[in-house]
């Protein structure tokens, strides 16, 4: 094998291994704003592609708007415990979505 791990199939040069290892961050480093962010962005990601507003072709095929209605109501609990903490981007965001299904 190419690699020190013999478990390893695909060849990796040391340097593109040591770029990947500089990109990485303990979650210590991680600023809370940017996982509070990036929970919010993906769950309501998921619930757009419930809406039908999915990219792929098949979006109308992955639309369900009531499993889409429990996306936003587990997003809501989720923003709740931010309180004023949390983004206004966000919060408008999530509001005109929350409308838009309604």
């Amino acid at each position: 094998m190419s690699t020190s791990d013999s478990n390893s199939h695909v060849f990796e040069p040391a340097a593109a291994q040591a770029d990947v290892s500089q990109q990485i961050r303990d979650i210590s480093e991680v600023p809370a704003i940017e996982v509070i962010t990036t929970a919010a962005v993906h769950l309501m990601s998921a619930a757009a592609v419930k809406l039908g507003l999915a990219a792929e072709e098949n979006a109308q095929e992955l639309k369900d708007l009531d499993e889409a209605r429990s996306e936003l109501d587990q997003t809501q609990e989720h923003l709740a415990q931010f309180g004023d903490k949390l983004p206004k981007e966000i919060r408008t965001q999530f509001e005109a979505l929350r409308e838009r299904l309604s």
